[in-house]
């Protein structure tokens, strides 16, 4: 007996769209059945973390990341930190994605990216806070959050 596609399933009206999703598209059929048959995730949370991909697909666009052998494990991370504190959902189906392409063997390191001229003032001053001044690392990362978002504006 033939067993139907788990996407199909969940997304019965829509599966040609989904299956045309750039990047991750001929995937998420094996993405699905992995999250439900082998990690055990509920379809609520399956069909939650699939509504996600097309977020992390307009933020991998700027990028220049157009296929799966160009995503690295560094533009998940940074996905990933990115979204954390904005969409919870979203980050959370960008590390289960990490966690699928690791399994699959499709996922290369990357190269660290570069800091930015932001988080390099923001080096230089946690330094000098930390060895100069003596402040505790609470303290810190405040001071560098406060910092980061005075540059940035």
């Amino acid at each position: 007996m033939k067993q139907t596609s788990l996407l199909l399933q969940i997304r019965t009206r829509c599966f040609p769209r989904w299956r045309a999703v750039p990047i991750f598209g001929p995937l998420l059929d094996d993405f699905v059945r992995w999250m439900h048959a082998d990690q055990h995730y509920s379809l609520n949370t399956v069909s939650n973390y699939l509504n996600e991909v097309p977020k992390l697909v307009r933020w991998l666009r700027p990028r220049q990341v157009k296929s799966i052998p160009q995503l690295t494990l560094q533009h998940l991370k940074a996905a990933h930190s990115y979204f954390g504190p904005r969409h919870t959902v979203a980050s959370g189906a960008v590390r289960v994605l990490e966690r699928f392409l690791r399994a699959q063997g499709t996922l290369s390191e990357g190269e660290a990216p570069s800091p930015s001229p932001v988080e390099g003032e923001a080096d230089q001053f946690a330094i000098y806070l930390r060895e100069d001044r003596g402040f505790a690392s609470a303290t810190i990362r405040n001071h560098r959050r406060g910092l980061r978002e005075f540059l940035k504006s």
